[in-house]
């Protein structure tokens, strides 16, 4: 009877540390959406909504071979000059965030690219979403993406997240958390049939880090860095 009875207790005494746990990860995971609708969201919708409409009304009558998609980094390249044996429209805005993409999606649509390069997640980190929280806005973006190419023949290129220079930047983003969403992307990539092309190695000092000598801030790029971005892509671009 008395070892029926530690063993009833060593269960109860399981499945109560199990329902703290649980509730734990729950409430972690609302942190993680009040986080990040505070910083993003809600912060931003009105404006963000009222730029991307007017954005959206000079695509209409545009075309584009290719368009490179993602938040300040893309924003930043001058794909045009860079490739201008095609027609490159910059579909990069500062600060956006994947489920940003999500919500202006139809840009990808009016302009009927046969390929698109995608660069997005950095930000969602930096605003306070974990890697599990965002994956399912990234999955959202593919499904989409996979969707148009079936339909139209559009090809997607999926690329990793570029290491930062913790300590130089505002925000509170590892490079742990980095790798941790890469990971999770190129998986995600390798599920629809996308390319995956993985420029953190050409981006990441010894320590994991982005080289210094490619940026100007610890997060953004300088002209080399673009160089060797551009430099990467172009077999890609040219296929």
């Amino acid at each position: 009877l008395l070892l029926a009875g530690v063993l009833i207790l060593c269960a109860a005494t399981g499945a109560v540390c199990w329902h703290i746990r649980d509730r734990q990860a729950q409430a972690d995971a609302q942190a993680d959406r009040l986080s990040y609708m505070e910083n993003f969201n809600y912060s931003r919708t009105n404006a963000y909504r009222w730029v991307t409409d007017a954005w959206n009304r000079t695509l209409a009558d545009l075309y584009a071979d290719i368009v490179f998609y993602g938040d300040s980094l893309t924003a930043g390249g001058a794909w045009g000059e860079w490739y201008p044996g095609w027609t490159c429209v910059n579909l990069g805005v500062v600060g956006d965030t994947v489920d940003g993409l999500n919500s202006r999606f139809e840009q990808v649509e009016m302009l009927e690219p046969s390929k698109c390069f995608l660069m997005i997640g950095v930000n969602d980190l930096n605003y306070g979403a974990s890697v599990d929280f965002t994956l399912p806005y990234y999955e959202k973006l593919l499904t989409d993406l996979d969707t148009l190419g079936q339909d139209t023949g559009l090809t997607t290129y999926v690329l990793s997240v570029l290491p930062l220079r913790e300590g130089e930047t505002s925000y509170p983003t590892t490079n742990s958390q980095i790798r941790q969403l890469n990971e999770g992307i190129a998986a995600l990539a390798e599920q629809f049939g996308m390319t995956y092309v993985d420029l953190h190695p050409l981006f990441a000092d010894e320590a994991g880090m982005l080289r210094q000598e490619y940026s100007f801030d610890g997060l953004h790029l300088n002209e080399l860095g673009y160089q060797v971005w551009q430099e990467a892509l172009a077999p890609y671009v040219d296929e």
